[in-house]
This record gives structure tokens, C-alpha cells and sequence, in this order.
């Protein structure tokens, strides 16, 4: 993309949609909205500028017609939204408590697929009216779509396009570090994930000491740096919330600091906003620096938004 916007970057976006059902801990309201990985980068990526697209499944009902309309209206490009007959839209129902930490109540159906069956002809024309694929939540689509997505990536991997992994919460960590590395490719794909997401990939990778930085502990450098050498993958961002952001992106391990916030209303969504951001930063042209100086900026005014 130049950097003059004449020609805007074209990213396909493949990944959970669902509808988020969050119950307000303090106040006991409900609150409902379009959510999942995939919507959450998507609708960031058209608010950056990117030309987004998006491919996963939603059901034939109010809630998918809901979000469908709530994409197109935030300029993601539906066309390859798909409809699943006979199936729901998928509800993921969270807890979002006062101090802005969330949890599942009940998570999605962990059999449900997010990608189905992809068709020859589909795989063969995406990756040529794209220039870049993003796979948000991947660790849900290895359990649910992992033939289809190995697919999808290779497609894209055959165009000479580039393909941005974004990970979600862990089921089994070693067989899935496992998976993602046989799907992307270690030496070329760039990763996103936060610090006990990355831990995990790099425990399953190689033993790390006693005392590498374990979820909760508070942000070190020089553990986060052990953790940051046992990745797998020479292209990847590391976030850890209020103290910083770690990556390695084409060149030296760089690092920035979180903004501070006065006062964390939501973190639902911030690591893929985060993502999101870098990803169109650096699209514009901007250096791996300040690209997540950008990205940090744009995860803390989310995380301060007041739910409507």
C-alpha cells in the first residue's frame, strides 16, 4: 500500500464470529454485541483504512443477520460471510467484572466449525484479490477447521502473499504448537499473541528455567526476553498488558511501553485491536517501532471505551 492511501491494502480476515452475550458484574446489566476474533480485527482493520474482508460462518438468525449489518456498516466486506442452515449463530456468554478482566461463563460449542468446507474455486481466487491473510483466534480454528485452514494458508502461501497468525486462549498448548507450527511457516509468518499465550508456546518448544515469567508475574525484561528466545517463530509481537509490548519483526527485539490508563472499563477484544493496528500500521509504512507505539495507543483507548 502506498503510503499516500491511493491504494488501499487488502486484507482477508478468517476466524470465529460470534454473538458476545456480557453480563456487567457490578451493575448486573447484559450487554450484546457483535464479537469473536475475526469480526473484532475486521472492523478494526476498516477503521485503520484496510480494505477488510471477511470469511467465517454465522447462522440464519437475528443475531447473525445483526452482525452481518454491523460489519457491512463499519465497511468490512461481507461477501464471503457464509451462511450454516439449521445452526444458530454461536453465543459466547462472558463476565466482565469491575476492574475490566473478563471470563467465560460458557464459551462456544467447541465442535462448531468457523470456515466449513471451502470450495476449490474459493481457495483458488481469495488470495489473488488480497494482499495479506489474517487468522484471528487460530488456536480455535485448529481444533474446529485445521484441514481448511492448512489449506487456506497454504493458498495464500503459494500466491506469495503475506499471512499474519493471531492466538487465542489454549487448549492443549503442545499439540497445538504442534499444529501452528506445520500450518505457518516459522521463518516468514508474523505472530501475535499475549506473554502467557507465548509462554506456553515456548514451554511446549524447549524447557525454559524455573524462572521464566509465569502468568501473573509481574513484567521483567530479562525473563520475558528467555521467553521471547524459546518462540518458535522469528517474526512475532508479545503483549503484556499494562507493562509493555515486545517484538521481533525483520529485525532487532524491539520494545514500547503501554499508555497509561486511568481506568480499565473492558479488555474484552484488546489483543485483537491491538493486532489489528500494528497490522495496518505497518501496512501504511510505518517502522516496527512505531508501529506498536500506534497499536498500544489504540488496545488502551479500547480497553477505557464504556460498554453501550
Amino acid at each position: 500500500m502506498s503510503p499516500s492511501g491511493e491504494q488501499r491494502h487488502r486484507v482477508l480476515v478468517v476466524g470465529p464470529v460470534v454473538l458476545d452475550e456480557i453480563r456487567l458484574d457490578g451493575s448486573g446489566g447484559v450487554v450484546r454485541e457483535p464479537g469473536g476474533n475475526a469480526a473484532r480485527v475486521a472492523v478494526r482493520l476498516a477503521q485503520c483504512g484496510i480494505a477488510a474482508s471477511i470469511l467465517a460462518r454465522i447462522g440464519v438468525d437475528r443475531a447473525g443477520v445483526a452482525i452481518a449489518h454491523r460489519l457491512a456498516r463499519e465497511e468490512v466486506d461481507v461477501s464471503l460471510l457464509r451462511t450454516a442452515p439449521g445452526e444458530s449463530t454461536q453465543v459466547a456468554h462472558l463476565s466482565l467484572r469491575s476492574d475490566g478482566e473478563w471470563s467465560h461463563r460458557r464459551a462456544p460449542d467447541p465442535s462448531r466449525r468457523y470456515l466449513g468446507d471451502l470450495e476449490r474455486s474459493t481457495l483458488k481466487r481469495i488470495p489473488h484479490d488480497h494482499d495479506a491473510l489474517f487468522v484471528a483466534g487460530a488456536n480455535s480454528l485448529l481444533r474446529t477447521d485445521r484441514d481448511d485452514l492448512a489449506r487456506l494458508v497454504g493458498a495464500f502461501r503459494g500466491a506469495k502473499r503475506t499471512v499474519v497468525c493471531g492466538l487465542n486462549r489454549f487448549g492443549d498448548a503442545e499439540s497445538e504448537t504442534e499444529a501452528l507450527s506445520t500450518i505457518f511457516d516459522a521463518r516468514r509468518d508474523l505472530v501475535f499473541g499475549n506473554r502467557d499465550e507465548m509462554r506456553r508456546i515456548a514451554q511446549a518448544s524447549v524447557l525454559l528455567p524455573e524462572d521464566s515469567a509465569r502468568p501473573g508475574d509481574v513484567f521483567d525484561f530479562s525473563s520475558s526476553l528467555r521467553i521471547v528466545e524459546a518462540i518458535p517463530f522469528d517474526r512475532f509481537v508479545v503483549t503484556c498488558g499494562a507493562d509493555g509490548v515486545l517484538a521481533r519483526d525483520g529485525g532487532p527485539i524491539e520494545r514500547a511501553d503501554a499508555p497509561a490508563v486511568e481506568r480499565v472499563s473492558s479488555s474484552i477484544g484488546a489483543g485483537d485491536v491491538f493486532a489489528a493496528t500494528y497490522v495496518a500500521a505497518r501496512a501504511n509504512g510505518r517502522d516496527v517501532r512505531r508501529a506498536l507505539e500506534v497499536a498500544s495507543q489504540s488496545a488502551s483507548r479500547h480497553v477505557s471505551r464504556v460498554s453501550s
